[in-house]
């Protein structure tokens, strides 16, 4: 058979071959999709933004740092102002005769160097100590500008001495909604240095020919623009030094290429923007054409979705779905068959899915019946090692049976029918074969066990119990308090010395479906090594040996509820005893009780 199909795999074309359909479908798309790469504008978008980017940045950057000489030159040159002794006398003279021949120095000496600086349009030296400010503009600085350029000045200097600033650089500041670049260095009280009207230098970088942006202008390192010139976006320009795109805020959302250039000599730069329609605007023609083929291409892959939906998704959601309902637990389900649909693989996994289903559903029925068969065991095995617990504790039955004979000889036969009729309760209790009773024959059992105990011990057990009437129908592993009262009386009760036991039933504030039994006693309390060896779920060795029913009721437990269930043993802070606390669902599965 299998050479059968190798030759009927050669010799005809398999057209309900899912590998097929998929390769032609893929040779199809992917002829299609290069013929659209062939005319796909990336590339060349790309070469255009990065020469234009390139072309502008250079010339940006050649400029910015033309502006950054000049501020240099300005530094320097106030910085060989200092040793000058005009300046040194109009800084540091008492003489008003010696300040003003100074002064008037000192302004001639600025008007014939302001006009040395291209950038530059106000220099200015300021005696703060006789609050005289000298200065030296350009012809295109009115007089009212120039007084509050003056003011701008005072204000600066006033700021900086305030911690506003930090460092001596260049800053800018806001006279009547008009930003300014100012540089004051300091001589002690004198102050000197120059400032420009950041609109005057954008302009400026216009005229000398920056190159063809569609926007300029001085920004600082948050965004804050120097001035009107570029439109509102969507962000604020980052002087990162990079290329970036940003869009307007408003209109017609048009895309920029944005170019910065951080300054050396202070928090601001240079930022260029560019249109993208204007960079862009030599490949509106192949942008046309690339439109066109992604028209054509959505076309195809609607064509293509639909075929692949019809051969493909189709058949792929009935399999997932089945899972679906597969790890559910439903083992009814089936997937049908369509020949003419359907590709031969699907055909084939379909038919094994089936098959494999029965399987499933065949070991899943042993699988269950054998791990209940095995917890039923493991359930009886536990109950069976609690049994005997009654029996070997200090004696157990036989100690029952010589109080027995003595009430006999004594001729107690009230109190022998008494023992008697605990003692056949009892044992008709741990007798029964049931994983699960209710917590009222439970309760029922522990004070038929305590009051046999109270015919060995008169007068040294005295216990209270208080069990809720909405709990006593819920079911709970026998043998379940009786262990921890049995270990009370194996080791705290003394002949002759009063033992309290105390038992509480009832469900929990927290949550009303969950049941907490505690049980408390007035002796010694565990010692340290049990609650060690409980922390660790280790068995429990004390000086007295291996404590089985401690172990026993925690495995019963977990048989029965897993995490759902709680044992939790430790000595009470009052009294010292021992406490031990239990909480049980309410809520157990009908099958754990058989």
């Amino acid at each position: 058979m299998e050479t059968a199909v190798k030759t009927k795999i050669k010799w005809r074309i398999p057209w309900k071959s899912f590998r097929f359909r998929v390769l032609a479908v893929t040779i199809a798309a992917v002829t299609i999709l290069m013929g659209i790469l062939l005319f796909n504008n990336i590339y060349a978008i790309n070469v255009v933004h990065n020469q234009v980017s390139e072309s502008n940045y250079r010339v940006l950057n050649m400029y910015m740092s033309n502006v950054d000489n000049c501020f240099e030159a300005i530094e320097n040159y106030f910085v060989g102002l200092q040793s000058s002794s005009s300046l040194i006398t109009a800084a540091y003279t008492k003489d008003d005769k010696e300040f003003y021949i100074s002064q008037a120095r000192l302004i001639r000496e600025l008007e014939a160097s302001v006009s040395s600086y291209d950038y530059i349009e106000d220099l200015f030296v300021y005696v703060k100590q006789r609050d005289q400010y000298m200065d030296a503009s350009k012809y295109s600085i009115a007089g009212d500008e120039r007084g509050r350029i003056k003011k701008m000045v005072k204000d600066v200097i006033s700021q900086k001495e305030e911690g506003h600033y930090e460092g001596w650089t260049w800053i800018w500041h806001w006279v009547n909604g008009e930003p300014y670049l100012i540089r004051p260095l300091q001589m002690r009280s004198t102050y000197m240095g120059g400032c420009v009207k950041v609109s005057t230098l954008i302009k400026r970088l216009r005229q000398d020919g920056i190159g063809k942006l569609d926007y300029l202008a001085f920004v600082t390192q948050d965004g804050q623009e120097l001035g009107t010139q570029l439109p509102e976006l969507t962000e604020n320009i980052q002087l990162t030094g990079k290329r970036q795109y940003y869009r307007a805020q408003q209109g017609t959302h048009e895309r920029y290429m944005a170019l910065t250039v951080p300054s050396d000599c202070g928090e601001y730069g240079l930022a260029a923007m560019i249109r993208d329609n204007n960079i862009l605007e030599g490949l509106q023609s192949l942008r046309v054409l690339i439109w066109i083929l992604m028209v054509l291409l959505a076309v195809f892959l609607v064509g293509f979705t639909m075929i692949m939906r019809r051969w493909v998704l189709r058949p792929l959601n009935r399999l997932i779905k089945a899972m679906q309902e597969l790890s559910e637990g439903q083992f009814n389900i089936r997937l049908r068959e369509n020949e003419w649909d359907e590709c031969e693989e699907f055909t084939m996994v379909n038919r094994a899915f089936d098959d494999m289903i029965s399987q499933i559903e065949s070991l899943k029925i042993d699988v269950y019946e054998e791990n209940i068969r095995r917890q039923r065991a493991e359930l009886q095995y536990m109950k069976l090692q609690a049994n005997p617990h009654f029996y070997i504790v200090n004696g157990g039955i036989f100690n029952c049976l010589n109080v027995i004979h003595n009430l006999s000889m004594m001729g107690k036969n009230d109190l022998l029918q008494q023992m008697t009729t605990y003692l056949g309760n009892h044992l008709r209790y741990t007798m029964e074969g049931s994983a699960l009773d209710t917590l009222e024959k439970e309760m029922d059992c522990v004070e038929n066990y305590l009051r046999i105990q109270q015919f060995r011990f008169p007068d040294s057990i005295v216990c209270e119990m208080e069990v809720a009437q909405d709990v006593r129908s819920v079911l709970a592993p026998p043998l379940l308090i009786q262990t921890f009262a049995e270990n009370t009386v194996k080791y705290q009760v003394t002949a002759g010395e009063i033992t309290h036991i105390w038992i509480k039933v009832h469900r929990t504030e927290e949550n009303p479906h969950v049941v907490e039994i505690e049980i408390r006693d007035d002796g010694e309390g565990y010692p340290q090594s049990v609650l060690d060896c409980l922390e660790k779920n280790q068995k429990i060795f004390d000086k007295r040996g291996e404590h089985f029913g401690i172990r026993n009721v925690s495995q019963r437990l977990w048989l029965l509820y897993h995490d759902a269930a709680k044992l939790i043993c430790y000595n009470d802070k009052e009294t010292g005893g021992a406490c031990t606390k239990i909480y049980l669902p309410d809520d157990i599965v009908e099958n754990k009780q058989k």
